[in-house]
């Protein structure tokens, strides 16, 4: 009987106990936070409001408004009913991952933007909890208070032995501030509620509650709202226990506003893509700068391979299975400018690959908009497979005024494999880097010479340029090739000027060559071959494209009035060799 009746009385002691630890104790504070704005939060509006407390929402300020994330609006009645509003990074990236300059546009202009937007913003969460000392030393140069990390605090299921109960008040690093683990869908009650009587018995402190999603599984970082809901009856049952935001509890001022360095020149005549080969690998052996992902459903495994264009590596994808609208794809990492260019609104920018297949491929774009956010934007056609190395390209619609960023990138969307490897972009107005020199495999055989009679001129005119992809280069070089190993010599418009008036052109055979296609391809495709070599050419064009078209290398003219003593010759870049030579010799009879 004694030992039954002292079993019944230990519930009631341990409880005295507790009341008698809170009286001595610093008070234990619990933070409710919540990170990543997403829609399903709002159901912590009521739940907080009917229990008298206040939490924390730490928000990427890309995301507002967008679909499956909480509104402006939403946010903003939060923060007018005593909620904290929290910096998040922009596109809820991995800082360290990120180089210092895009650490600090991730940080600062997030913090920026919210501000703009009319919140206090005094408070920051790292995404994924991942953090560096250089990190730290970034928030708190964009004007943060504080930061959290997401470990630290004993946990059942890690930091058993040797971590803290709580958090201390002030924090031993405020710009590391420790929580127990997340809260995740399989997170018993009692799991919550122990970590706030731990820390009540321990001493007293900060207790940071990290959630994600509120609802009944339908994500693995998600807390139902009955659960939600019998932990705040908890807390506001248990005694010496307050709810407050990180801001109550760590407080500071509102710090002025700091931006980020401003994003690289978003024009350079060179390849806009880091990384370009795909050489460099990042810390989980992907290639720097490229994002491996897909939407959708599927089984596929990236991988390293040996058999590249360029270089000694390439990457390949193989899909098992794919769910409906599904894709795999390699993408441009999509950040703020590090990895991901600024494109030039009005613009239109050439996409070129390399790639293996065993069924189509398509390439795909995203941009960032003045809110931060990324948003698929535009894709090309399917290019067909290939068993060897091929090369495609698309030139994208022109670029939306507001665009912050743009990534390209190449989508398999059947069950196959996909090999990529030397990936370009450019703008539109950049010449593409010429081919290797062209070498011819030996001497022209002729059944008789060439001859030009004195006042006749060969013109040989290019129409639409396909999608100056390298094959139209390297046979534009082999037509130039041809002419020159055959005696003719490229002239421009002032010999066709003294043609067209029965004069010579100043050389023994002349010829000329005109581009009457899209101008801006035509300068693309040749420019840089014509830079090469010193060939002249003359550009057809009403478009003001002087300041592009080296004077050096190109006549542009309006129009191409022609007589008798100037034979046009229509060309295509499939024009094959003797197609090209009975050309000549008909055009250089007398």
């Amino acid at each position: 009987m004694h030992v039954k009746a002292l079993r019944a009385l230990l519930p009631a002691f341990a409880a005295l106990l507790l009341t008698a630890a809170c009286a001595h104790a610093a008070p234990t504070v619990v933070s409710l936070q919540f990170d990543d704005g997403v829609a399903d939060q709002w159901t912590a509006h009521d739940l907080l409001a009917a229990h008298g407390m206040h939490a924390t929402f730490f928000i990427n300020s890309g995301r507002p408004g967008k679909t499956g994330f909480l509104s402006y609006a939403q946010l903003h009645q939060l923060e007018s009913e005593g909620n904290e509003i929290g910096g998040h990074t922009i596109d809820h990236v991995d800082l360290p991952t990120l180089g210092p300059d895009d650490q600090r546009r991730e940080v600062c202009d997030d913090r920026a933007d919210l501000i703009a937007h009319g919140f206090s913003v005094t408070d920051f969460a790292y995404p994924f909890g991942s953090y560096t000392p250089d990190t730290e030393n970034v928030v708190r140069s964009c004007g943060y208070n504080s930061a959290r990390i997401t470990s630290g605090v004993a946990s059942p299921n890690s930091c058993q032995r040797g971590c803290p109960a709580a958090e201390t008040i002030p924090a031993a690093d405020v710009y590391a501030t420790r929580t127990p683990d997340s809260v995740h869908s399989d997170t018993p009650l009692t799991e919550l509620e122990s970590d706030v009587t731990h820390a009540v018995s321990g001493g007293g402190g900060l207790v940071q509650i990290v959630m994600h999603h509120i609802c009944d599984g339908c994500n693995p970082n998600s807390v139902s709202e009955a659960t939600l809901s019998a932990f705040l009856d908890f807390l506001q049952s248990t005694p010496g226990v307050q709810v407050s935001t990180v801001h109550d509890v760590l407080g500071g001022a509102l710090q002025p506003v700091v931006h980020g360095p401003l994003l690289p020149l978003p024009f350079a005549p060179t390849n806009l893509l880091q990384n370009p080969s795909l050489e460099t690998a990042d810390a989980s052996g992907s290639p720097a700068c490229w994002k491996l992902g897909g939407a959708g459903t599927s089984e596929a495994t990236w991988a390293r391979t040996n058999d590249a264009v360029g270089g000694v590596g390439a990457e390949t994808v193989t899909v098992t299975s794919l769910g409906a609208k599904s894709d795999r794809k390699l993408v441009t990492k999509q950040d703020t400018g590090t990895c991901a260019p600024k494109p030039l609104a009005g613009h239109r920018y050439r996409f070129t690959w390399n790639y293996k297949s065993s069924t189509a491929v398509r390439p795909v774009a995203y941009l960032r908009g003045t809110d931060g956010g990324w948003k698929f934007w535009a894709q090309g056609a399917s290019s067909p497979r290939a068993g060897g190395w091929r090369q495609a390209m698309w030139t994208t619609p022109a670029i939306p005024a507001g665009t912050l960023g743009v990534s390209v990138g190449v989508s398999l969307r059947r069950v196959g494999t996909m090999t990529l490897d030397n990936l370009l972009l450019q703008d539109r107005l950049t010449p593409l880097p010429p081919p290797a020199p062209y070498v011819p495999s030996g001497p022209e055989t002729v059944r008789r010479p060439y001859r030009v009679a004195a006042g006749r001129l060969p013109v040989l005119v290019y129409g639409r340029v396909p999608g100056a992809l390298l094959a139209d280069q390297i046979a534009f070089q082999r037509h130039v090739a041809t002419l020159r190993r055959a005696g003719f010599t490229p002239v421009g418009a002032k010999a066709l000027a003294r043609v067209l008036r029965g004069r010579s052109a100043g050389v023994r055979k002349p010829v000329l060559i005109a581009f009457a296609g899209n101008a801006i391809d035509s300068l693309a495709l040749a420019d840089g071959l014509l830079n090469r070599d010193g060939t002249r050419a003359v550009l057809l064009t009403r478009a003001p494209v002087r300041k592009l078209a080296s004077p050096k290398r190109w006549d542009v003219v309006s129009r191409l009035a022609l007589n008798r003593r100037a034979k046009r010759i229509r060309m295509t870049f499939k024009t094959n060799t003797p197609t090209l030579l009975r050309a000549l010799r008909a055009a250089g009879r007398t």
